[in-house]
């Protein structure tokens, strides 16, 4: 039976994919294909490059998150990826997606086309920056002759890549659920 996983974005609640990783790998689950978006992405890189769950836990407790967060000098945005630029190429290298030991999908949102988009191949660094390119606090990433932001802004849970390629498929949602407001009149 092939399994894919899908993991969401979420900023920093994203490290709790490691967690589901490590517990899948406790009931020897392992994934044959992975998609991810924004912080999602960053955990499916490193998973799909060979790091165990544990080793993962390991590079989050010692690095300072905080510091992805630099002020940019750009207009067009608040803050700089580069940071994450640097430590993506640290542990796993200036590699592309289909380079990795497991296949992976990273969405990224087109700003261009108003759609999203489910990368298999290209610059892993450069899609990972654009998965998680939050309009205005970060700028957009330009892939070819389009430019493109965090893919949660479309599709948070990108399982939709994984259906036709697996016989089961798991989704792993790290943001709350919030009640819906029904009404915003006071």
């Amino acid at each position: 039976m092939k399994i894919g996983i899908a993991l969401s974005g979420g900023a920093v609640r994203g490290l709790a994919h490691i967690g589901v990783l490590k517990a899948l790998e406790e009931l020897d689950i392992k994934p044959d294909i992975v998609s991810g978006v924004s912080a999602g992405s960053i955990i499916g890189s490193f998973y799909c490059a060979g790091y165990s769950p544990k080793e993962m836990e390991e590079i989050a407790l010692k690095t300072n998150l905080n510091s992805f967060i630099l002020p940019s000098i750009s207009k067009k945005a608040l803050f700089s990826l580069d940071k994450l630029e640097s430590f993506l190429e640290k542990y796993i290298g200036k590699i592309n997606i289909e380079d990795l030991k497991i296949p992976l999908i990273i969405a990224a949102t087109n700003l261009n086309k108003a759609t999203i988009e489910y990368f298999q191949s290209g610059s892993l660094i450069k899609t990972v920056k654009a998965s998680c390119s939050i309009p205005v606090m970060f700028k957009p990433v330009k892939i070819d002759k389009y430019f493109y932001v965090d893919g949660g802004v479309m599709n948070n849970l990108p399982v939709e890549p994984l259906r036709e390629k697996v016989d089961f498929a798991i989704g792993v949602e790290v943001n709350p659920f919030l009640e819906e407001e029904k009404d915003f009149n006071n």
